[in-house]
């Protein structure tokens, strides 16, 4: 979860599926000014990444992901 100005991110979480625990890699905005919806920047993929963060630094957003089949990301939206 990162706020930045006024907007709310939010990335990821974790699901189970009947004995699995899945980690879900969508981000979601939240105008707080408003709070009047939830908009989806990013779907979820389910690209199984277990590890993430998110940071917004002035009006970019980065987001870092790392996945089991070793799969390492960055990514900007500004």
């Amino acid at each position: 979860m990162a706020v930045g100005k006024d907007m709310l991110y939010l990335y990821g979480g974790m699901m189970e599926v009947k004995d699995r625990e899945i980690t879900l890699d969508d981000l979601y905005s939240l105008n707080l000014s408003k709070l009047d919806e939830w908009k989806c920047i990013i779907p979820v993929s389910y690209s199984l990444a277990f590890c993430s963060a998110i940071v917004v630094l002035g009006n970019s957003i980065y987001l870092f992901s790392w996945n089991i089949r070793g799969t390492n990301y960055l990514l900007i939206i500004s």
